[in-house]
């Protein structure tokens, strides 16, 4: 099937920005399609992969689609939102995912496009599992100085340590999305009663 042929839910509340469309659009060209969008046989509409679905209509591709019964529409519009849902608050272990990179292109050339990211993202990700390869001597912490505030190195014993408190940095950070600033957030958080 192709996009236009496809109903998308209008209760479906997940949206999906032009540049996610364009990395769905070149995972689906480099991979192929891995996965069907799945349409509910009683309504016709779209139940899960509108983005998917969204991304095919920017290239004209034809859509692999699974049909599937639902007992009733709860049961169908249950599905849509457990499915948007599964996918909120995962966390990437960015150490294990630049580990991931460096062992990939090593086996061979790596285009970011097949992998959903820029090219920048590779390269920091590239660089980063390199750097954990490789640590340097580290020199105790000290204050950059210039026209702007002082910037820190923080110091770390070990990976498991950094892990830690990365993971902890994004806990806080889904935590206290009204607050701007990493700084602002962590001194909340070691202040607040």
């Amino acid at each position: 099937m192709t996009s236009a042929e496809l109903q998308a839910n209008p209760q479906n509340y997940r949206r999906h920005p032009v540049s996610q469309l364009e990395r769905i659009k070149s995972a689906i060209i480099a991979n192929g399609w891995r996965r069907a969008v799945v349409v509910s046989r009683q309504s016709g509409m779209i139940v899960t992969g509108h983005g998917a679905a969204n991304a095919a209509g920017l290239m004209d591709d034809n859509i692999p689609v699974e049909f599937q019964d639902f007992a009733t529409p709860v049961e169908e519009t249950r599905h849509m939102v457990a499915d948007n849902k599964a996918s909120d608050g995962g966390e990437n272990d960015d150490a294990v995912l630049s580990a991931l990179m460096k062992e990939l292109a090593e086996m061979e050339p790596l285009a970011p496009e097949s992998l959903a990211m820029d090219a920048r993202e590779l390269e920091l990700l590239l660089k980063s599992a390199e750097d954990l390869a490789n640590p340097k001597e580290k020199t105790p912490p000290k204050a950059s100085t210039g026209n702007s505030s002082p910037v820190y190195e923080l110091v770390f014993d070990d990976k498991e340590q950094q892990a830690t408190f990365h993971a902890w940095l994004r806990r806080l950070k889904s935590e206290l999305p009204d607050i701007r600033t990493i700084a602002a957030r962590v001194i909340f958080a070691i202040t607040r009663p």
